[in-house]
């Protein structure tokens, strides 16, 4: 088992017991996890000094079950606001109760360090730690690189929240 799929077992796309969380190739549009599975897509805008992030919780229907954008202080390097929108995601997939999720994200350097075993003290190792440990709280999470275009709704929710001052729920 490796840190990408932990639950389950990536054998060259063959879907079922032991098999991928993706059904198709979603570099260039949206799709639905495998059934008892939830993809949250994650993202952050930084923008003069604003930082904001939102995550969109789906299922294998692609019924947005919740959405989610809020400000976050202090933080105007975008990978680490990238992180903080995983981080983020996560904390409220469990306080909403979902257990089986497919973290998407737009930010290819931010999979790979959560995808490789690598240990250091700067402030986005530390970050990916958090993340890391937080998603060991879940039966099953994998984290997937996918297409910025991919990700516009949670990225339109960031660039949105980054202009009000309160947390945006839907």
């Amino acid at each position: 088992m490796s840190l990408l799929h932990r639950g389950l077992q990536v054998d060259n796309g063959i879907s079922g017991p032991v098999g991928v969380v993706r059904r198709v190739d979603s570099s260039h549009s949206w799709c639905p996890p495998l059934a008892g599975l939830y993809t949250l897509n994650c993202d952050a805008s930084v923008k003069d000094d604003k930082a904001a992030v939102g995550v969109v919780l789906s299922n294998e229907r692609g019924e947005v079950m919740f959405c989610v954008g809020k400000q976050i202080g202090g933080c105007l390097e975008v990978e680490l606001a990238e992180g903080q929108a995983v981080l983020f995601g996560l904390w409220c997939a469990i306080d909403c109760g979902f257990s089986s999720i497919v973290i998407e994200s737009d930010c290819s350097t931010l999979i790979q360090k959560l995808t490789s075993i690598v240990h250091g003290s700067s402030p986005m190792q530390l970050l990916v730690d958090d993340i890391n440990h937080l998603s060991e709280s879940f039966p099953f999470v994998s984290f997937e690189h996918i297409n910025r275009k991919v990700n516009l709704v949670a990225h339109s929710l960031a660039k949105w929240a980054s202009s009000w001052k309160m947390l945006l729920f839907c």
